[in-house]
C-alpha cells in the first residue's frame, strides 16, 4: 500500500515536502521497479518462449475516492493506475500481463491506531461495506495469488477490487447502503441534496434537503429534472 502522509491536513495546509516524499514512494518507485522488471521479463521470453509472468500492483481504493485530508496518498494512488494501464499497454506483444489490485479498508500498519480502528470499525457496522468486517492481508493475498496462477490471464490491465463491495452504488432503500441514516453513493452520482465530508468520511446532507423520497432521486442532476415515472405517479394517486 505505500506510505500515508506523516501528517493528514487539508489540502489547502498540505507541503510540497510531503507530496514529494508520498509521491517518491507511491509513484515513482512502483513505475521504475515495473521497467526494472519489464525489461527482465522481456529478456526471459527472448531467451525461453515458454516462459511465464506477469506484474501486479497493489494500489487502493484511494485511486478513486477523494480524501481533501490526504490528497498526496489519492493522487499517488491514481497515478499508480494509470501506470499499470500504461505497463499493460507497452508489455502486451510479450504477452505479459499487468494487473491492478485496490484494497478497501485493511487491517495494516496504516491503519492500526485505535482512533482510526474505532472510526472505521463504526462505519463499518453503519454500512460502510457490504461485507461487514475489515479486509484482511489474506483477503488481498488470495487475489494476487489468483494472478499468479494465471487464473485472469486473458485479462490484462484489469483492476481488482477487494473492498467488500464498499464501492457498489446502492439505492437509499438497500440493506447497507445507509451511514447514519444517510444514502451512501459514490461522489460522481451525489445530487446536491448531499456532500461528502472528508473529516466523517461519509456523506452528509445540506441544509434543507436531508430526505430522498425515492431512488431515483438519487440519479444525475439532468434526469432528476424530468418528470416522475408514470409508476411513481400512478403510486402517488393510489
Amino acid at each position: 500500500a505505500g506510505v500515508a502522509p506523516l501528517e493528514s491536513k487539508d489540502v489547502l495546509e498540505a507541503t510540497e515536502e510531503s507530496f514529494e516524499r508520498v509521491m517518491r514512494i507511491n509513484l515513482q518507485g512502483p513505475h521504475f521497479l515495473c521497467q526494472e522488471v519489464a525489461k527482465w521479463m522481456i529478456e526471459q521470453k527472448q531467451a525461453q518462449a515458454d516462459f511465464r509472468g506477469c506484474i501486479i500492483n497493489i494500489s487502493s481504493i484511494s485511486a478513486t475516492m477523494a480524501s481533501t485530508n490526504r490528497a498526496e496518498y489519492c493522487i499517488s494512488k491514481a497515478g499508480l493506475s494509470m501506470v499499470t494501464k500504461i505497463w499493460a499497454v507497452r508489455l502486451a506483444e510479450f504477452d505479459i500481463p499487468v494487473f491492478e489490485v485496490q484494497p478497501g479498508i485493511t487491517q495494516t500498519d496504516m491503519t492500526s491506531s485505535p482512533a482510526t480502528r474505532a472510526k472505521y470499525d463504526k462505519l463499518i457496522a453503519e454500512g460502510l461495506t457490504l461485507q461487514p468486517r475489515w479486509g484482511t492481508p489474506e483477503d488481498v493475498g488470495k487475489v494476487v495469488a489468483m494472478l499468479v496462477r494465471e487464473d485472469l490471464a486473458y485479462s490484462t490491465g484489469q483492476v481488482i477490487r477487494v473492498d467488500g463491495g464498499m464501492r457498489i452504488e446502492r439505492s437509499a432503500g438497500c440493506r447497507r447502503s445507509r451511514v447514519n441514516g444517510l444514502s451512501l453513493m459514490p461522489a460522481a452520482h451525489t445530487t446536491p441534496m448531499a456532500t461528502h465530508s472528508p473529516t466523517r468520511g461519509a456523506y452528509i446532507p445540506r441544509p434543507g434537503r436531508t430526505k430522498a423520497k425515492c431512488c431515483w432521486s438519487v440519479l444525475p442532476n439532468r434526469l432528476r429534472r424530468l418528470r416522475s415515472p408514470p409508476t411513481l405517479r400512478a403510486n402517488r394517486s393510489t
